[in-house]
């Protein structure tokens, strides 16, 4: 009978690679779901209103994970939780000083069946700043020219 391995997580990157993340203990479920949003339309003389497709709900990925850190001991010697949390913890972090993520932006070219190009995209993730309190003009003209079309 083979061996059964641990999972692990692979985080993918733009540039193609990736880190993994493994676990302590395989989780007994990984579940997917994607709701959909429909709209009650009354229709006068319908018994019951009929049900119209409004739009796609956002996709979450709901699995339970288990860490022990016990097995440094307890006390004094015991190792934090976190240093094994924080690597998926990181993964949906929230800014505190703004309540945004950090994004991977791209760049790109609409063509004539709707279908996007992208032209550029940033090699790694781009700190939040929705306010755009550190921008500056000068921030955008010196980028423009280099942009390839």
């Amino acid at each position: 009978m083979p061996e059964l391995s641990k999972a692990k997580f692979k985080v993918f990157k733009l540039d193609g690679s990736f880190d993994e993340i493994a676990v302590q203990y395989n989780p007994e479920t990984l579940q997917f779901s994607k709701p959909v949003v429909t709209a009650d339309i009354k229709i006068p003389g319908l018994d019951s209103p009929l049900k119209q497709f409004v739009r796609g709900g956002t996709e979450t990925v709901t699995v339970e994970l288990f860490f022990d850190t016990t097995d440094n001991g307890t006390g004094v010697k015991a190792t934090s939780v976190t240093e094994l949390t924080d690597k998926f913890y990181g993964l949906v972090k929230i800014d505190p000083a703004n309540h945004h993520t950090c994004l991977y932006p791209r760049i790109g070219r609409v063509d004539a069946h709707g279908q996007f190009t992208i032209v550029r995209q940033a090699t790694r993730a781009v700190y939040p700043d929705p306010y755009l309190v550190t921008h500056s003009l000068g921030d955008w003209t010196a980028k423009l020219d280099t942009l390839e079309i």
